[in-house]
């Protein structure tokens, strides 16, 4: 029988019907390689993008709080200081002017300072960016939507909130650019933020920090005479309609009529009127309170604290000095206690009001000499503040005009 050997024709077919299960089986690797390196890049990119959004968000958000919180004391009518004798009618208007002025003036506005120090993607145009509402909301520690929020206020009613809404439309000059983009996908994106900053005039007490001062000087004021001497013959040396009290301590031995008195702060401390002059400079931290904080102190629950009315010469010096320096220095505001009842050696605080400090001088009189601490009424924003009864069941909380903390609501 002949053995007849395949041809190289039919090697060839051989070849041919094996060659396309191999090559099918590499190509089918390198489709699904391709299909997994296109996903990974496209997973890379939308990782990317959207890591890039998020912090983008999050730093404007983190800018209208601070612009919030920064503007909203602008909010504090200033006709409520002038002590008019009846109350001025309220004018937000020109309140909510000013507070947008603060943020959105051209080379001086917060605005404008936040973006001379930040890198383009993050620099806000004012005023076309931003919205600035003024606002009440009744209830600080609930949402503020629907019936607690109102931003329609009319003449005779007060704004406590300010919202500060910035918006990067994708579509507007200032859009927010991805990071990758192009190949059909979206060239920008829209970044929004809103803040909520509240004015709480419920203010008791203070409560320092290790870190923080609270502006508390240790000068306590005659309530009667912040407010009925001092309003009923008014003494204006600055021509602002705001009027002034002269504080009087006596110096040494006399007769002085005073009106006020040096206090401890801390019951638990021994009263030295050496600590006197550095609390009035650089105000009151924790260690200079009694554990807790400063307060509450209200009419139906005073605060009682160790006094003296009367200093000797080299201690009113010391003051005086210490006065000067506040009177110089960048910002002239402290809050003083004011008491309601005084015995020998004690005050009964019943709150605190905010003041400029204006002029100090020791003066020689028929009646003894005498410190005398010039005071005219001040706004004053200060975040330990302490916004509570004590008696967690009373729900009526006196305000103070003078005297606010700014709460975050949103």
């Amino acid at each position: 029988m002949m053995h007849r050997h395949p041809s190289t024709k039919d090697r060839d077919c051989c070849r041919c019907s094996q060659l396309p299960r191999a090559l099918r089986k590499r190509g089918y690797a390198s489709v699904s390689a391709v299909l997994l390196i296109t996903v990974g890049i496209v997973t890379m990119l939308l990782v990317v993008n959207w890591t890039y959004l998020n912090l983008a968000r999050q730093r404007t958000q983190e800018l209208v709080t601070t612009l919030s919180y920064s503007a909203a004391h602008e909010l504090l009518d200033d006709a409520q200081l002038e002590d008019f004798p009846a109350p001025p009618a309220y004018n937000q208007a020109d309140d909510l002017s000013a507070a947008r002025t603060l943020l959105d003036a051209p080379l001086t506005g917060l605005i404008a300072r936040h973006n001379a120090v930040s890198g383009e993607p993050l620099r806000v145009n004012a005023p076309s960016d931003l919205t600035v509402l003024a606002a009440r909301i009744e209830d600080a520690s609930s949402p503020p939507y629907g019936a607690n929020f109102d931003n329609t206020i009319v003449a005779g009613q007060r704004a406590n909130t300010l919202m500060v809404n910035v918006a990067r439309e994708a579509s507007g000059a200032n859009p927010v650019n991805l990071i990758i983009r192009g190949w059909g996908s979206p060239e920008a994106a829209t970044i929004e933020g809103t803040s909520y900053a509240t004015l709480d005039s419920r203010v008791i007490g203070f409560r320092p920090t290790s870190s923080i001062a609270s502006p508390v000087a240790p000068l306590a004021i005659s309530s009667d005479a912040w407010f009925v001497d001092r309003t009923s013959a008014p003494n204006d040396s600055n021509a602002n309609n705001r009027p002034e009290l002269d504080v009087i301590i006596q110096v040494d031995a006399g007769t002085v009529v005073t009106n006020g008195a040096f206090v401890n702060l801390n019951e638990n401390l021994p009263f030295l009127t050496t600590n006197l002059a550095n609390q009035i400079r650089s105000g009151v931290l924790a260690a200079s309170v009694a554990p807790g904080g400063l307060g509450p102190a209200t009419e139906a629950d005073p605060m009682d604290l160790a006094a003296e009315a009367e200093v000797n010469s080299s201690v009113a010096g010391n003051l005086e000095d210490a006065f000067l320096d506040v009177i110089a220095s960048s910002d002239p505001r402290r809050v003083f206690p004011i008491y309601d009842a005084a015995s020998p050696g004690s005050v009964e605080v019943i709150g605190f009001i905010a003041a400029r400090v204006l002029d100090v001088a020791i003066e020689s009189t028929m009646l003894g000499d005498r410190l005398r601490v010039r005071l005219e009424p001040e706004f004053l924003i200060h975040r330990t503040v302490v916004t509570s009864y004590r008696d967690s069941t009373s729900t009526i909380v006196p305000e103070n005009t003078y005297i606010h903390k700014v709460r975050l609501t949103r």
